[in-house]
């Protein structure tokens, strides 16, 4: 955790210094007075030497053959003349009535909320918008307006089959039910095999029981009888073809269902995608 507090330590210390060194540095040195009383004549951008090097420098690319940078030279020359007669009046305007009026009326809001107990109520109705919020998301997202993923993942690399059978049951007759899902398994990737496409997105199919079965998560690292795991590998994502290896993985959790007495779960790497399905 020290890194946190000192990176943060640090920016602040940063940003105090650029605030009371170099903040006021650059506005005595580049900051010019402001407002209409201290504009220049908008006929005086035509005598700027920015939009007199633009200019030239456009016509002498255009000459050169570069027209694309040429054109933004001259597009740079239009739009100080496009700043000089529309936005300077615009932001004049703004910063003299718009702006004078919206902190105004920002104001008197402020004023009659915080009189008598109106901040208390202020202060307990952000409670009721976030949770009148929260519901209008669960109705638009029951109704399919809204769909919604909270934690989003990346198609996997690699798909787990997890075998978990009653403790104690016997190795054979867990490699059995092994056997089964693996069959399962490879036929939802029947034309994805390397034995049977050579440009199938599946790497391999390894299957293990008892020995090295577990799941990582459960941080069981011994040889368990009542264990099998199916591991698919999928090739790089540049050699996908743009398939998706996620639909594969979710074919896999429906196809290895509706095994008596067996818990099965289908995860990717780090992340169980699927529930424990009995």
């Amino acid at each position: 955790m020290i890194y946190l507090p000192t990176i943060l330590i640090l920016t602040l210390a940063a940003s105090l210094i650029v605030a009371f060194i170099f903040n006021p540095v650059f506005a005595v040195s580049f900051m010019k007075p402001e407002g209409k009383e201290h504009a220049k004549p908008k006929k005086a951008v035509f005598r700027n030497k920015w939009f007199i090097t633009f200019i030239a420098a456009g016509l002498l690319m255009h000459l050169g053959g570069m027209h694309g940078v040429a054109n933004f030279s001259l597009l740079m020359a239009a739009l100080l003349v496009f700043n000089s007669y529309v936005l300077n009046d615009l932001i004049h305007r703004f910063q003299k009535r718009a702006l004078p009026k919206l902190m105004n009326r920002y104001e008197k809001l402020l004023r009659w909320v915080l009189r008598g107990k109106r901040p208390v109520w202020a202060f307990v109705s952000l409670f009721g918008v976030f949770a009148l919020s929260f519901l209008l998301l669960m109705i638009s997202m029951k109704i399919g307006r809204t769909k919604q993923t909270f934690f989003p993942f990346g198609d996997p690399h690699y798909v787990y089959v997890y075998l978990k059978m009653p403790v104690g049951t016997d190795v054979k007759y867990t490699d059995s039910i092994t056997s089964v899902l693996e069959k399962r398994v490879e036929k939802v990737l029947e034309k994805e095999l390397p034995e049977n496409n050579k440009d199938g997105i599946v790497e391999s199919v390894i299957t293990n029981v008892a020995a090295s079965a577990g799941n990582p998560q459960d941080n069981n690292r011994s040889v368990q009888s009542h264990l099998g795991r199916i591991q698919v590998s999928f090739v790089d994502f540049e050699k996908r073809h743009g398939k998706s290896t996620r639909t594969y993985m979710n074919q896999i959790a429906q196809v290895v269902q509706g095994i008596p007495g067996a818990s099965v779960e289908v995860a990717q790497e780090m992340v169980a995608r699927q529930l424990i399905h009995r």
